[in-house]
Parts: structure tokens; sequence; C-alpha cells
């Protein structure tokens, strides 16, 4: 069921009436129910996975929540010593555990043919591919589920005991395709509680909708029919030059109005989603662009990836390696680069099952880290030519280079 086809739009808006003549209290039953019809109507049978995902995370984050239970129930100074370190061990078991599971059936399904096509060529070996058909949402849904636990273990809020929660909080329908990656304790609530009518969300949400429709269905579609004919071999030249422009225009509008769709339908209801886009064409450096676009899928790889692998005892070898043998600002570039690696390799894996999505990642990672790496030369011939920096002009300048 395509977020843009007239199936969407009907079975929204029957999700939307229900929403408001189903009781206060109740409102979550609504859906999630709608959740379940919609991902069973996409994928069938797959849905046992995401049922999978959440009991497994349902169930750790209840394990993770009873050991610190223990750990409080523990008044005697001693013992609480020697328990915290049990509970330490068995938490982090726990967490890995959930973990595991959510990304080993991610990685089974979306990247067997991956790997087993890397072994292929490397080995040259005729291991047979494999026909597995991927989940609705598998790539984002997984992600929820895994910071649901690491929350849970990092003890920002305390497990939720109603699977019905969290349960909803990974199947609601409009993000299961295309995001916003939400985060428990933000959205559960909002899905769980219930909201009341009210004219501003109908009127707010559904010009969102509107919106997001005209940048889907106007723009991206008009833009892919140029793009869809241009690129071929005996066309070059100015043309290839607009394809491209237009190309990255109609990747914006596509996904960014869907976005909106699903911000929109949620605002009817008053449910308020994470803002993914933020004006990023209007950018001052690359860094900045990637913090305005899919913001939720970077702020999710900062707080996942970035945070836990700088903490990590091989980030912490790293950093004392470049204090000993290097330069002041190598020292702190190479920590940072280390990290930041992690971060770029999985942005583009996340993206999909092909060298070219982990070459897309590397790519914008080495921009960056060139850019961090001479930045205290460039600021320096700022300073030199005497540049004032808050000007329009060179601001402008700043944005061009970075859209190039």
């Amino acid at each position: 069921m395509l977020i843009n086809s007239i199936k969407f739009v009907v079975f929204a808006a029957l999700v939307v009436f229900l929403y408001y003549i189903v009781p206060l209290k109740k409102r979550w039953i609504v859906l999630l129910v709608s959740s379940y019809i919609f991902y069973f109507l996409s994928s069938k049978y797959l849905i046992v996975f995401i049922l999978l995902s959440t009991l497994s995370i349902y169930l750790s984050g209840i394990l993770i929540g009873k050991q610190d239970d223990l750990l409080a129930s523990c008044e005697d100074k001693e013992k609480k010593k020697e328990l915290k370190i049990k509970v330490k061990k068995r938490k982090k078991l726990i967490l890995t555990l959930g973990i595991l599971f959510n990304v080993g059936i991610l990685l089974v399904l979306k990247y067997s043919n991956f790997f087993i096509t890397t072994v292929n060529s490397i080995v040259k070996s005729n291991i047979p591919l494999v026909k597995f058909l991927l989940p609705l949402g598998i790539s984002y849904y997984t992600l929820q589920a895994i910071s649901y636990i690491a929350d849970v273990y990092r003890g920002k809020y305390k497990p939720s005991k109603n699977i019905f929660e969290v349960s909803l909080f990974l199947i609601y329908f409009p993000i299961i395709t295309e995001g916003p990656i939400s985060r428990f304790d933000e959205l559960a609530p909002q899905l769980y509680n219930g909201n009341k009518l009210k004219y501003e969300n109908l009127i707010n949400g559904g010009g969102k909708v509107l919106w997001g429709f005209f940048k889907k269905m106007v723009i991206a579609d008009r833009c892919g029919i140029y793009v869809s004919s241009v690129f071929k071999p005996s066309i070059t030249g100015l043309p290839i030059l607009v394809g491209v422009v237009l190309y990255t225009i109609q990747l914006y509008a596509e996904f960014s109005g869907c976005i909106d769709i699903v911000s929109g339908l949620s605002e009817t209801m008053g449910i308020k989603l994470p803002v993914n886009f933020e004006r990023p064409f209007f950018s001052k450096s690359i860094q900045e662009f990637w913090r305005r676009w899919h913001k939720t899928l970077g702020a999710w790889l900062k707080d996942y990836v970035f945070y836990p692998v700088s903490l990590s005892k091989a980030s912490m070898n790293v950093t004392k390696f470049a204090r000993k043998n290097l330069s002041k600002n190598l020292a702190k570039f190479v920590p940072i680069a280390f990290s930041l690696f992690f971060v770029w390799f999985l942005n583009g894996f996340w993206h999909g099952a092909s060298l070219k999505y982990i070459f897309y990642g590397l790519y914008y990672y080495i921009i960056m880290m060139v850019a961090l790496l001479f930045k205290p030369l460039t600021d320096k011939l700022v300073e030199l030519l005497k540049i004032n920096t808050d000007s329009k002009g060179f601001k402008l300048f700043q944005i061009i280079r970075t859209c190039i």
C-alpha cells in the first residue's frame, strides 16, 4: 500500500475517523489494530518478524528492569557493591543478546546475498544466492528496537510492562515505511495515552499532508520523468547536468514529501513526530547538511554508534596513542575520525546491501574528514584575508560550495 495511493488515503482517513469516535483511553487500540492490518496487507506472513522483534525487546526490557530493581532493593552496602558488578554484567548480556537477535534478523534477510556475493568474489567459490522477502520497514523498526533496549539499559526510562505499548511503538503504520526514526519515550506516550480532537491539529496536519502530496506527486514525479529519460549513453553535456540537479530535487521532494504526509497524518490525531528534514540545501557545510537531512537517522547514529564507539576501549587506546605520538591538532582529529568511520560505514551499509552504498557513506566520511583536518588552515586563511564570515556573501558562498 503506497503512501501516495488512493488506498492509503482512504485507509488513513478511516483510521482518523475511528480514532476520534472511540473513547479517549481506548484510542490506542485503533492505532494498534490498524497498524497490524496495514502491515499484514503489505507483508502478509512476514509480520512474524516484527512480532518476534517486539517480543524480544519487550522481554529484554523487562529482564533489564528486574536487574535494576534487584540492585535497588539491596540495602547492605557491601553486598550492593558485589551485586552491582553482577547486575552490570547481566544487563550487558541481556542488551547484547537483544541487539544481536534483532540485528541478526536484519542481516540474514537483507544482507545474506551481499555476504554470499562478497565471499564468492574473494575465494572464487560458487555459493548459491538465497531468496528472502524483506518485511516492510525492517531497516527502520530494527533501529527503533535497538534504541529501546539501549535506552532501558542506560536507565533513560523504565521498561514498559505493557507489551501493547511496546508493540504500537514498533509497528505504528505511518512511520513503518519511511520513518522518521522515533524514540520510545517521545512517541509511545502520545500513541498510547490518546489525544483529544483539536481543530488546529486537523487543519495543520491536513495542510502538511497536502504539501507532502504536492512535493511527492507534482515535484518529485515530474522531475523523475526527465531524470529517467536523460541518463543514456547517447546524451551528454548540459542535459546531464540538468538531470543531476533534478535528480537531487527528486530525491529530496520524494523523501521529505512522504515524511510530510505521515507527519501530517499523525498530527491530525495529535501525535507529533520528530522533524526529519530542516532545509538541508541551505547548509553551509557538508557536516551541517547531514545534520539537516534525515535528522533522525543522524541522531540515532550519534547516540547508538558514535558515543559507544567513542567511549570504547579501542577508542581510548587510539586517543592515548594520538596524544603521545601526534601533534596537538592531529591528536584531536584522529579519535574523532576513528569513531566517525563506523558511523559513516554503517550509514552507507544501512541504506542498502551493496558496496556502492558503503562507498556512498565513506565518500562523505572522507569529505568531512578532509574538511575537519584542514579546518585550522582554512580558519587561518579566512583570518589572513580578513573575510567577514558573518556577511551574506560569504554565507551564500558556503551554501553553494556545499551543494556542489
